[in-house]
């Protein structure tokens, strides 16, 4: 069936950011219809269930509050191939290290898949308990239509950083034995990401919490093993952790966790701001595209979401 964005109802997701209510105003002013919100739903589940509770649409687009839309959205046609249950995603460009990829973009949903399935905090097991991406069926986009700016205060951008390490360092949305197993098993591209994540941003405000938190969280995980995968969904669980560590001399934490890196023979020097603005420019990764698949029911899982379909 075809759908288009401007039709589709718009639910704005936020919770704690401090940049909600401007960046929601950004998008009344480009939206072609007044865009709902939901706000201060607690859990990852809960928030998405509310927000399909709220449309009126068969399908609906989901904006995270720490996304600044472009005009790019609207006017977009989405085509579900007779597959009712994809979830349409959108790169989003990074706003602290410059990757444009799937983390924090906005996407479009089926109504019913948020109403009957389970995830995150509702999931008893399974790597759903990790993010949605490791349920649901994709269909990446090639237009990048937000920005990502999730590094409004130092805590949002470590609890940023932390999350996305854990679930980079994750193979079909598990963890492994080992991450002498993982890295095997890891694609160039997944580990690209995760490089620069533990790398890359050093010239934009808060930035490096954010890479402290992307390095915590390997140690944590793979080192100290102090973290299991699913705490990452956890909004309590993430601000224990700030709270425990954001009186630490971050200099020193950030060399600490260098050399932690380098135990797991993980190279991820800390550039400089000139050189960290010189990768950006330099560094392109093109947006995935096509549809993506973990759950296995086009055949056996792929770690980096195996490309089945040209986009149309």
């Amino acid at each position: 069936m075809l759908w288009r964005t401007t039709d589709l109802d718009l639910v704005f997701l936020s919770y704690d950011e401090p940049s909600a209510d401007a960046n929601f105003q950004v998008l009344l002013s480009c939206a072609p219809r007044e865009p709902k919100r939901v706000h201060g739903v607690k859990g990852f589940h809960a928030a998405y269930r509310a927000a399909a509770e709220a449309s009126t649409t068969e399908r609906f687009i989901t904006i995270d509050a720490d996304s600044v839309v472009r005009s790019e959205l609207f006017g977009v046609e989405l085509d579900d191939q007779d597959m009712p249950d994809l979830v349409f995603a959108f790169p989003a460009r990074n706003s602290v290290n410059g990757l444009t990829c799937g983390n924090g973009s906005v996407k479009c949903w089926p109504k019913h898949l948020l109403q009957h399935t389970h995830t995150h905090e509702a999931a008893i097991v399974g790597p759903g308990q990790v993010d949605f991406h490791f349920t649901y069926r994709y269909w990446r986009l090639p237009t990048v239509v937000s920005e990502n700016c999730f590094a409004s205060t130092p805590y949002h951008a470590f609890r940023a950083g932390y999350r996305e390490a854990v679930k980079l360092s994750l193979i079909n949305g598990e963890k492994l034995d080992s991450w002498s197993k993982t890295q095997k098993q890891m694609t160039h591209r997944k580990l690209s990401r995760l490089l620069v994540w533990l790398s890359v941003g050093a010239d934009v405000p808060n930035r490096l919490w954010a890479i402290l938190g992307a390095r915590m969280a390997i140690a944590d995980v793979w080192v100290r093993r102090t973290t299991r995968p699913e705490q990452v969904a956890e909004y309590d669980f993430l601000s224990a952790l700030w709270r425990k560590h954001h009186r630490c001399d971050l200099t020193l934490a950030l060399l600490e966790h260098e050399r932690i890196l380098g135990e797991l023979s993980i190279e991820a020097p800390l550039l400089e701001p000139d050189i960290s603005r010189w990768f950006k420019q330099a560094y392109v990764m093109y947006p995935q595209q096509g549809l993506f698949d973990y759950t296995g029911r086009s055949g056996p899982k792929p770690d980096e979401c195996k490309e089945l379909h040209a986009v149309k």
